[in-house]
């Protein structure tokens, strides 16, 4: 006998974001995510939509040649003034990139492996009013409504068609009916409306 509790993330206490421009966010390990090739989706991106404000903030860690990957592939497509990748930060520092983002990256390789693995970071972006784009894997093709953002595959050219997507619907996000639409998904909102409903029942068998 098993009960099942739902992935979440914590409800971030922001201002509305904004989408008169794309700024982009990825927070999470770079070791086998290949998050190389938003960076040359991002790339392609430009090539058609150059006059369009973009940014990218990349937040984490992997191996030495994951790393280097990212840093030769930002230097590649000439993207240094656009793409920044930080590397580790702490929670405070993590929290100030929420606040400057709009759009949070949920890259996921569609695999056999991770296409099934929910993951913190979307929950997190959406709660803190977010849209997002995430990679086509069957947690996200779960989670994600055509309000929140939008779905891709795992290329470099559908990342890029991704931020298209982004770009054209700006106008119907709604920073504030993410957060309301998500916001089961918090934490807090998970130990009260199910695990503590649950622990009660246990209680009350006992």
């Amino acid at each position: 006998k098993y009960h099942i509790l739902p992935l979440g993330g914590d409800r971030l206490e922001l201002d509305e974001k904004k989408f008169d421009e794309i700024n982009l966010f990825y927070i999470g390990i770079i070791y086998g995510r290949n998050i190389y090739q938003t960076v040359e989706g991002l790339s392609i991106f430009k090539q058609k939509n150059n006059s369009i404000p973009v940014r990218y903030h990349i937040v984490g860690y992997g191996n030495p040649d994951d790393e280097k990957r990212l840093h030769d592939d930002i230097e590649r497509f000439n993207l240094r003034d656009v793409v920044t990748f930080h590397g580790r930060k702490n929670h405070e520092e993590a929290m100030e990139l929420f606040r400057q983002c709009n759009v949070g990256v949920v890259y996921i390789p569609v695999t056999i492996g991770f296409t099934v693995q929910p993951t913190t970071k979307l929950y997190e972006y959406l709660l803190s009013g977010m849209a997002v784009i995430a990679t086509n894997t069957l947690e996200n093709k779960l989670a994600v409504t055509s309000e929140a953002g939008v779905l891709i595959e795992d290329t470099a050219l559908s990342f890029a068609r991704g931020m298209e997507e982004i770009w054209e619907k700006r106008t119907t996000y709604n920073s504030k009916e993410i957060k309301t639409a998500y916001s089961s998904s918090s934490w807090d909102n998970i130990v009260k409306d199910n695990l503590e409903l649950y622990l009660e029942q246990i209680i009350d068998i006992i």
